[in-house]
């Protein structure tokens, strides 16, 4: 294990067929998937259209068998793609999408997160983000 860093700040994702990717962020994270307009844990990653806030729980595990508000961690956008508002400013360390199709639409809204943001598109995906980013805080 690498000094400063402890068992719980790593994620090892096999999620994404042909693909192991290792999730590292120092303190801890919460990698949490789209649910859309599914606020209740259904066994499923359904993604969708719906408005991003800190307490509407439309995020869910990979395995969609639980459900909470965002966490402000790694943010995972699969399943069906769909227009997601931001409906606050929201605090993140990274995204990633899956799925082609989704736009995220910042409105007056912005998405924070400090220069070691990760924004990551899957090959041969694509993704729209029209939201302002700035630093936390």
């Amino acid at each position: 294990m690498p000094r400063g860093f402890t068992s719980g700040d790593f994620l090892v994702d096999t999620s994404t067929l042909g693909q192991v990717n290792l999730i590292v962020q120092s303190g801890g994270f919460a990698l949490q998937y789209w649910d859309g307009t599914n606020t209740t844990a259904n066994n499923a990653v359904d993604g969708g259209t719906s408005t991003w806030n800190t307490t509407t729980t439309n995020w869910t595990n990979a395995t969609g068998t639980v459900n909470a508000p965002w966490q402000s961690g790694f943010a995972v956008f699969q399943g069906s793609a769909g227009s997601v508002t931001l409906g606050q400013d929201i605090a993140l360390e990274g995204m990633q999408f899956r799925t082609t199709g989704y736009t995220i639409e910042g409105s007056d809204f912005a998405l924070a997160g400090g220069p070691e943001t990760i924004i990551r598109v899957d090959p041969a995906i694509t993704a729209t983000v029209n939201a302002v980013r700035r630093a936390p805080g």
